[in-house]
């Protein structure tokens, strides 16, 4: 570390940019050509938690929160494309618009089943940085079970509901919200 003077008189103390980095954890990985990249997304209502996971390296290479915007998610990944396996995230009740809107813009998009998922260890800390990153590892290893995505069409008539107190809603925006969760 290192000790700068202000004019003030008082000192301040400095960390290297590569020591805050490498305490941070946020130190980013090189990844080249050779490298087949998974993407995992802890989705909810108001935020993803995205991970992108390399095989190669067997390490997670590039991790960010975002505001649950699928054109943001989509930018944001821009750069990974050429390299990206599959993206994948857990079912839940914020429905499928998300891999609606990556599969008509091309992405290999699955929806895994969260009772079919591996458990993690007993002790595991849980959070959405963490969740996405074990679905982007176990996307790697080929250990999920994916879901049948239903069109388009069938989420606007109601058909991707799985119980009748759901309901969909209409338009580009469409997504199934369940009031069981």
């Amino acid at each position: 570390m290192k000790t700068l003077q202000k004019s003030s008189g008082k000192s301040k103390r400095v960390m290297s940019k590569k020591l805050a980095a490498a305490l941070s954890g946020r130190q980013r990985k090189t990844i080249d050509d050779r490298d087949t990249l998974f993407v995992g997304v802890d989705v909810h209502l108001r935020t993803y938690a995205v991970s992108v996971w390399s095989a190669r390296l067997g390490e997670v290479v590039d991790q960010w929160s975002q505001p649950s915007l699928p054109e943001q998610l989509h930018a944001r990944l821009g750069a990974y494309r050429a390299r990206v396996e599959r993206v994948v995230y857990e079912a839940g009740p914020t429905g499928f618009t998300l891999a609606h809107f990556l599969l008509e813009r091309g992405w290999r998009v699955e929806v895994i089943s969260a009772t079919h998922s591996p458990a993690p260890l007993i002790g595991h800390k849980k959070n959405d940085r963490l969740d996405s990153a074990m679905l982007a590892r176990w996307a790697a290893s080929d250990m999920l079970h994916a879901v049948y995505i239903p069109t388009v069409g069938s989420c606007a008539i109601g058909n991707c509901c799985a119980g009748a107190s759901e309901r969909c809603a209409s338009g580009p925006e469409s997504r199934c919200k369940s009031n069981r969760f």
